[in-house]
């Protein structure tokens, strides 16, 4: 989906009116700011060099969307390297100040590139290639380190070098990471030794206050011979995966850990759209118990990539009876909810005191689980 996303439509006015004064939390199924923003340093503003970095830009935004190596084995994907600077929608330089090998700040030129989305999904689609869209699911990341004999913790908001490496593969690959905050109501349910060891229950006791969809534990440590090695593991909601990488570049270790994430997640969420037509979805949720949890539903379905148009079709004893418009039908739509913390399916009947306006087909029946 590109474009605006759609407005919920309501036979509950009133409501609906009071929905926007909600503030909505940031966590769980998030919207990825700058999905299609690559930034890439240059060496001067000569029109062969930013035609080069333009193309290995594409190479950066393919695998963001679409997992892993899609162009080697995607003839289309390689035509249109050659011809990067057509899909993107904009660009600017900048200077910025980097950290040279010898640890000092020096101003290095900056090409700030903005691809069109559109372009890249329909690039995408032809090829048969799955798309993981901008709605993604947030990730809260344990990371230990070890580096000289000592060991720490990453925390949101300290002062470390670490920090910027963590955000730029973040950035590099799409994901919408969570820190945690390690407050005293985190050191209360966790320690160090708890991440570094793998104790999953632990782990999993200190994540639930964060309300994230998927969980990362990364134990990254320096050899005696200056190089990198880590264990990472990933828990979702109904699978725990477990992987290694090593590189002699502390960024490198990083960015492979943060590799194995995205590629698990590409892997579940991506969706094929092609040229899959809208169809109308009903779908019944409850309970729904107050006004915030209209709004977090409203928001939910509202950033779903494959959902075009939302309808509040109605509300009583709290059940809420929607109708998307969206594009696969039924399955896709069952495939982007399983993202979502806030839902999940139901096989039982409908409540007799809420009956449904007549619709051809069965809704989908879930559970609203804040």
């Amino acid at each position: 989906m590109t474009g605006s996303k759609p407005a919920v439509h309501s036979t509950a006015g009133i409501c609906l009116l009071l929905l926007l004064l909600i503030p909505v939390p940031a966590w769980a199924v998030v919207e990825v700011e700058g999905l299609y923003q690559v930034e890439r340093p240059v060496s001067s503003q000569d029109a062969a060099e930013r035609n080069r970095v333009m193309g290995a830009a594409l190479v950066e935004m393919l695998v963001r969307l679409a997992g892993r190596d899609p162009i080697s084995s995607q003839p289309s994907l390689t035509r249109a390297l050659a011809g990067a600077g057509h899909y993107v929608q904009q660009y600017n330089y900048f200077e910025s100040e980097v950290v040279d090998q010898s640890g000092q700040l020096q101003s290095q030129l900056m090409l700030r590139m903005i691809f069109d989305a559109g372009r890249l999904h329909k690039l995408l689609e032809q090829s048969g290639l799955a798309i993981w869209g901008n709605t993604r699911p947030s990730i809260l990341v344990w990371l230990a380190l070890e580096q000289g004999g000592k060991r720490y913790l990453l925390a949101d908001g300290q002062d470390s070098e670490i920090r910027p490496l963590v955000d730029q593969q973040a950035r590099r690959r799409g994901i919408p990471l969570l820190l945690p905050l390690m407050d005293l109501e985190d050191q209360s349910t966790i320690k160090l030794a708890d991440v570094w060891g793998g104790f999953d229950d632990s782990v999993r006791k200190a994540s639930r206050r964060y309300g994230a969809d998927a969980v990362v534990v990364g134990r990254i440590w320096q050899g005696q011979g200056g190089g990198w090695a880590g264990r990472w593991s990933l828990y979702l909601p109904d699978q725990d995966l477990h992987w290694q990488a090593s590189s002699t570049q502390l960024n490198t270790a990083l960015g492979d850990g943060i590799d194995g994430v995205a590629n698990a997640m590409i892997n579940r969420y991506a969706l094929y759209l092609g040229d899959a037509e809208v169809q109308p979805v009903d779908i019944v949720v409850s309970p729904v118990p107050d006004l915030d949890a209209y709004a977090r539903l409203n928001a939910m379905f509202g950033k779903l990539d494959p959902v075009t148009d939302v309808e509040l079709v109605s509300m009583q004893a709290g059940q809420l009876h929607y109708r998307l418009a969206v594009r696969g039908g039924e399955q896709i739509l069952k495939q982007s909810l399983s993202v979502s913390t806030l839902l999940s399916p139901q096989a039982v009947g409908l409540s007799p005191e809420a009956p449904l306006t007549p619709v051809t087909t069965a809704p989908l029946i879930y559970q609203y689980t804040p």
